[in-house]
């Protein structure tokens, strides 16, 4: 039956939806984009307890090339109302090329140097970036010892949920760490990836008890640069010569080996660590050969400790 107030019979209502659904599915298909590549993830356990890390294993196949040469990625780690509570992002090292796969392990951690994190479930995110901060649309593949991830799923913005994380309450039993007078009060980080840091004053030792079983102790040291204008190095003890390349030797209890990093930049190290006799603790000392004086304050500091974890395993 035709529609009396139509000459073709179509009624007022169908002729505003018709038109509007079409262009509805013409935009959509219009803006649908293809994956820049496969994103695949594999997590060895789904907990990150206090102060542990543990690596975050990823592959990327690229199936298209994309403009920026430089790719980044990020590890975001949200609790149950999606706010962000920790990042951990790193660059993907390699080119993007069509057919070739980029492996990249994650570092998710809980320093002792931080807060811990409130006990409970989160969401693990990933996703690739260039330096202008666009993401690339991704096809995710990610599994749990060998079996699809029973939480992993794209979301929006170009982010990925991998999986879900556990965090336990800190234990009685957790590792712990003790920092002697040489080391500063700790400090606020800068933002969500180092969320606190010590200074070193002098030649400093941190104690870790409740070493019941080995373990591997990762920490990241950072030798400041120096302005002229503002301070000097110096050596460490007076009438030592002066050296242009400043050194932090590190050295423990649990190890006869000594470890050695040299001039200004970001050393990390991860070291073996276990109970030394009946009293399961270990102690290590960061040695520098230098001091670094504050010209206004007279202030004597060399090195920042931004990172300190501990994982169960000898890695």
């Amino acid at each position: 039956m035709r529609h009396p107030h139509r000459p073709d019979g179509i009624a007022p209502w169908a002729a505003v939806l018709l038109p509007l659904f079409v262009l509805t599915w013409v935009l959509g298909c219009a803006t649908k984009v293809e994956p820049a590549g496969t994103l695949s993830s594999e997590l060895a356990s789904a907990e990150l307890a206090y102060p542990q890390w543990q690596k975050l294993h990823l592959k990327a196949t690229p199936g298209r090339a994309v403009e920026a040469e430089d790719l980044y990625v990020f590890v975001h780690l949200k609790d149950s109302g999606g706010v962000l509570v920790r990042t951990f992002d790193t660059p993907l090292d390699g080119s993007w090329t069509p057919g070739e796969t980029l492996e990249v392990d994650v570092p998710l951690y809980q320093s002792a140097l931080a807060p811990p994190l409130a006990p409970g479930s989160y969401d693990l995110i990933v996703g690739i970036y260039s330096p202008t901060g666009e993401r690339l649309p991704l096809a995710l593949e990610s599994t749990v010892g060998g079996a699809p991830a029973p939480n992993a799923a794209a979301l929006g913005s170009r982010e990925y949920r991998v999986a879900t994380l556990e965090v336990p309450p800190v234990g009685a039993e957790a590792p712990a760490f003790a920092f002697d007078t040489a080391w500063a009060d700790a400090e606020p980080g800068a933002d969500q990836q180092i969320l606190g840091r010590r200074w070193l004053t002098g030649e400093g030792t941190v104690e870790i008890a409740n070493l019941e079983v080995p373990g591997s102790l990762w920490l990241r040291l950072q030798i400041p640069t120096t302005d002229p204008e503002v301070a000097r190095m110096v050596p460490n003890e007076e009438g030592a010569p002066e050296t242009a390349v400043p050194r932090l030797e590190i050295s423990s209890t649990c190890t006869d080996q000594i470890w050695t990093f040299t001039g200004a930049g970001i050393h990390e190290k991860i070291l073996p660590v276990h109970g030394a006799g009946d009293t399961a603790t270990c102690e290590v000392t960061v040695s520098p050969d230098y001091v670094i004086l504050f010209l206004e304050s007279l202030e004597r500091r060399s090195a920042v400790l931004d990172l300190l974890a501990l994982t169960p395993a000898e890695l």
